[in-house]
């Protein structure tokens, strides 16, 4: 019943910003990044384990709400990157196949699809969006690098304290979780996932244009990368 007023919500907000893709996009990335699979039981009554996270559902909700305001602007993204989308659904398809056939647990299933189908309704909405002018492409990139960017501000503050700070109690369940945050991992859940929204927001602060808080946005999402020990993240940012 918890599940249900919850996809009850985000169905009605994806409706009330269907004509608004950026804000749809700010949702579902702040729910993504704020709300950890862990935590799910906080929202839902029930364990994580076999569930979408709740950004998934309002993704989905949100890419139908927006595609029934403006058809047009998904129907030009397809027609430009046809094959590109094609390769995606083949190849999500082809994980989905193979995993069903492996000895894994049911529950598996549903992280590919929360992992996968996320990724690829997350990419064909803000490829959509930002087809339409090139200061919509610059305001996601600068939403991007805000998320990326609070995240950033509490990974350091978690490294100050010495403490996770959020979902703590949820968190505790991963078997390497230890009460000394020694790897901060932000509130998205994990240090990795962590590294990779810094990273990735690393080369996106270059649509700053005011050069010393361009400086300041790098300086802090590279620190916070160095403090998620996660080297392969931090390499690829310097890189960029």
């Amino acid at each position: 019943m918890t599940l249900g007023i919850w996809l009850a919500a985000l169905a009605a907000i994806a409706l009330v910003l269907r004509r608004q893709p950026i804000a749809l996009i700010a949702v579902a990335l702040g729910l993504r990044l704020a709300i950890p699979s862990v935590a799910l039981v906080a929202f839902t009554g029930t364990a994580a384990t076999g569930q979408l996270q709740l950004a998934s559902w309002f993704l989905l909700f949100a890419v139908l709400a927006s595609l029934s305001s403006k058809p047009r602007m998904y129907l030009a993204e397809v027609n430009r990157r046809f094959w590109f989308y094609f390769f995606l659904v083949i190849t999500l398809a082809a994980a989905v196949i193979i995993t069903s056939q492996s000895q894994v647990p049911p529950s598996f299933m549903i992280v590919l699809l929360d992992t996968l189908g996320f990724g690829i309704l997350l990419c064909f909405m803000i490829r959509a969006t930002i087809g339409e002018s090139a200061e919509t492409g610059r305001r996601v990139a600068l939403l991007v690098v805000s998320l990326a960017c609070a995240e950033a501000v509490l990974a350091i503050v978690q490294s100050s304290t010495g403490k996770t700070l959020v979902w703590e109690q949820y968190m505790s369940s991963y078997y390497w979780w230890s009460p000394t945050a020694t790897r901060v991992s932000g509130s998205v859940g994990a240090w990795l996932d962590l590294a990779f929204i810094l990273a990735v927001a690393v080369p996106l602060s270059a649509v700053i244009r005011n050069t010393l808080l361009r400086l300041a946005t790098v300086g802090l999402l590279l620190t916070a990368l160095l403090l998620s020990q996660s080297r392969a993240p931090f390499i690829a940012a310097v890189m960029c």
